[in-house]
């Protein structure tokens, strides 16, 4: 009977590796992985400089413990405001729900709408509030996103926000 118990050992490796091995199959540990780096790679690009805040959230403790993080967590439709001084973790809490979303994430800097003088790309934005999972405007009335030039293309995003019914994130001081 002890012979047999080195084989039943090698047998449970051996399916273990066989699945962690299989690349082919959709739900196997190895496609998670590439798919979970792929999302990686995606929002470290998107998120710009508010990448670094999407680091935080990866690594223990994750998600701040408080009103905001319970807030994110909560969050399931419509937009969310959050409004709170400097460093409450706002958009470290925006980060995290962005991790998670399920789709296509639009990750907006409000200055950068106010400053754009470009109409195809606030067009481009406004078609894309319309179909992602989630939507972020980060950093809402910071300087460059209010103004007599501003206001209205910060406005135009914050309609259509306001019009989702899926997730949107309102970050603002």
């Amino acid at each position: 009977m002890d012979a047999m118990k080195p084989i039943d050992q090698w047998n449970r490796r051996a399916r273990y590796l066989l699945l962690v091995l299989d690349p082919e199959g959709r739900d196997s540990p190895v496609a998670r992985a590439r798919a979970r780096l792929q999302r990686w790679r995606e929002l470290l690009t998107l998120l710009g400089a508010a990448a670094r805040e999407l680091r935080a959230i990866a690594h223990p403790p994750g998600l701040v413990r408080g009103p905001v993080g319970e807030a994110v967590a909560a969050h399931e439709r419509g937009c969310l405001v959050l409004s709170s001084p400097v460093g409450d973790g706002k958009t470290s809490g925006a980060a995290w729900r962005a991790y998670h979303a399920r789709g296509p994430v639009v990750w907006l800097d409000a200055a950068r709408v106010g400053q754009c003088r470009q109409e195809q790309q606030h067009a481009q934005w406004l078609a894309q509030c319309r179909t992602a999972d989630l939507v972020v405007l980060d950093d809402l009335g910071a300087p460059g996103s209010f103004g007599t030039y501003e206001t209205p293309r910060v406005v135009a995003i914050l309609t259509a926000l306001a019009a989702r019914p899926e997730r949107s994130i309102v970050t603002t001081n």
